[in-house]
């Protein structure tokens, strides 16, 4: 018989807790889990893994000793360092960037420091902030989500920032912040610039160039959004030996599994593969927006990843629009919870199907 556990017991014993002062008031992030017929919420890649490298990965799996730890210093960094003409201390491999961008908070802030990023934004980047007890400062983009670079470094320089965090295309706008923006920003940045690329596949523009010449640029990205490995839970970052020491040092040790770098290390090796799926959703993107932009009373942002937000007439007729595609199996991101995003909602980029069943029941609206 399963053990039952008193709520009033327990929320009487929870007042003896300790907690930490900035976790009484963190709201975690949530995002809708439960299965749907239509998943295009998460910005996942649509569908699984090509089935050639599936069993290559399967392969390679029968042959790992599973007693022995991962090893740590995989080949995967080598090879990634050897694609951007890096060398592998230039590398560090992470449980996705979230598990990197959440370890740099850590490292490179103290309390007379501020973390900086743009908002609307990743909203982790603020909770990853507050998990490292540091003063997370988020500077609002422009009218329709426009980077200002000079209002961004005024607010990183009067907020004494440590840790500067860019996401580019920016997650959940779709925008992007120019590599000359990137470049203004790095050079006249005394702290590490963080430039989170996970969605950089989709837009292909990245600013990895620039490295060479501000080595307090550093890159994220991950293996999550086009290449099909979100369940794997794997990134990598590229940055100056210092910062990847300093990054080691907050981490646990062995902090990635052998599953999942045997995995991302046939992925990488076989990313080829990948070049059409991707141009694919591309594709769907272009298309997906213009009949988006044929229904009346929507506001469509211009996307450079793999997922298109958009704005309703009012706050009632979103959290509408979001019940009823849920009561049709269809799951999309609701961001009216954001003060600067309050009427608006995120799709994600499926397959021509599943597009086709979305834009099918919101032309109802």
């Amino acid at each position: 018989m399963p053990m039952q556990l008193r709520s009033d017991a327990l929320k009487e014993k929870s007042k003896m807790y300790k907690l930490r002062s900035t976790l009484e008031t963190l709201i975690p992030y949530t995002s809708e889990t439960n299965p749907f017929p239509v998943t295009l919420n998460a910005n996942e890649y649509p569908t699984d893994l090509p089935k050639e490298v599936k069993d290559v990965i399967i392969k390679k799996l029968t042959e790992l000793n599973f007693n022995r730890y991962p090893l740590s210093d995989s080949s995967l960094r080598s090879k990634i360092a050897k694609e951007y003409g890096l060398q592998t201390e230039n590398v560090f491999l992470g449980n996705g960037s979230s598990q990197i961008l959440a370890a740099l908070c850590y490292a490179f802030s103290d309390e007379s420091s501020s973390i900086v990023y743009p908002t609307p934004s990743f909203s982790m980047y603020n909770i990853y902030a507050k998990l490292a007890d540091r003063n997370g400062v988020g500077v609002e983009l422009e009218e329709d989500f426009k980077f200002n670079p000079d209002k961004f470094l005024d607010v990183s320089k009067k907020e004494n920032a440590s840790l500067i965090i860019l996401c580019n295309p920016n997650n959940p706008t779709g925008q992007v912040i120019s590599n000359t923006d990137v470049e203004y920003i790095a050079k006249n940045s005394a702290c590490p610039v963080i430039l989170d690329e996970a969605y950089m596949e989709f837009y292909d523009e990245s600013a990895i160039y620039l490295m060479s010449k501000y080595p307090n640029l550093a890159i994220t990205r991950t293996f999550s959004k086009a290449y099909s490995l979100a369940s794997a839970r794997i990134g990598y970052i590229l940055a100056a030996k210092e910062i990847i020491t300093t990054l080691s040092k907050v981490l646990p040790p062995y902090n990635m599994n052998s599953l999942s770098l045997i995995s991302a290390e046939v992925v990488w090796d076989m990313k080829d593969m990948f070049k059409e799926r991707i141009a694919g959703i591309i594709a769907e993107r272009g298309r997906v927006e213009k009949e988006l932009e044929k229904i009346n009373n929507f506001k469509i942002y211009p996307s450079q990843s793999n997922f298109i937000l958009f704005k309703t007439k009012d706050r009632e007729t979103t959290k509408l629009i979001f019940n009823k595609l849920k009561e049709k199996g269809i799951i999309v991101r609701d961001f009216s919870s954001h003060p600067l995003l309050n009427t608006c909602l995120r799709v994600t980029l499926g397959t021509k199907e599943e597009n086709d069943l979305f834009i099918t029941e919101i032309s109802s609206f």
